[in-house]
């Protein structure tokens, strides 16, 4: 994502993580919700719009090596900066998937944790969470007290809202299809890519095919294509 307003987020989400990217306060950050609501895209992208230097490691990686991972990232923390900012943060730490890691490598971070944003580095972890599983059995007690928890996650009440505004960005989307896809928004821009692309191919052929051989009501959706691609 370029910009913020790429992404779709509902009104509430919205303001909360405007506020995280216009301040220049350091805590640290745990976006949790549904797997594809954004929760990586976004941390991805105030890291690498605020921070000076970023580091992202999936945590999936970290499980299965966790001395060397827990070394480099050590490493990172402690190496200074060659320019500061008043502006933006100048560290960020991104653990994508930190959902992955067990009870006791959760704990391990606990006191690193404090270290480091007391240093200054901006530490952002990322969850799946779920129905059955919410963030309360995600992560540890210990972890949750020290993070700001920011929920992704889209409420019944806020459906509607959501899906007016996917419809306003992917307008060659059926209604329908986006309430049933929601709140996965990465099946939502897969569908609108290839729609895009079934559509293209037939315009292509329509385009290429003798004026004759295109009957009126044809000619009308190719003009409806236009459209499309336009937006």
């Amino acid at each position: 994502m370029n910009k913020f307003e790429d992404f779709i987020f509902t009104d509430s989400l919205s303001d909360t993580l405007r506020y995280w990217l216009e301040t220049t306060n350091i805590h640290p950050l745990c976006f949790y919700g549904t797997p594809g609501n954004g929760k990586t895209s976004f941390a991805k992208y105030i890291s690498n719009k605020k921070g000076n230097s970023v580091m992202y490691r999936d945590c999936n990686d970290v499980k299965s090596n966790f001395k060397t991972e827990l070394n480099a990232i050590d490493g990172f923390a402690r190496t200074i900066s060659l320019f500061s900012d008043n502006e933006v943060w100048d560290k960020v730490l991104v653990l994508d998937e930190f959902h992955n890691l067990t009870d006791i490598q959760m704990d391990y971070f606990k006191v690193r944790f404090e270290q480091w944003n007391d240093s200054g580095i901006q530490i952002i972890i990322c969850c799946n969470t779920g129905r059955k599983v919410p963030i309360e059995n995600t992560i540890t007690p210990a972890m949750r007290s020290r993070f700001e928890l920011i929920s992704f996650d889209i409420y019944r009440s806020q459906l509607d809202e959501m899906v007016s505004k996917v419809l306003n960005k992917y307008p060659q989307l059926e209604e329908q299809k986006v309430y049933n896809l929601l709140p996965d928004m990465r099946k939502i821009t897969k569908s609108s890519k290839l729609y895009k692309t079934d559509a293209l191919t037939h315009f292509v052929a329509l385009a290429n095919a003798p004026v004759k051989a295109i009957p009126k009501k044809v000619k009308t959706k190719i003009d409806t294509l236009e459209l499309v691609f336009d937006e």
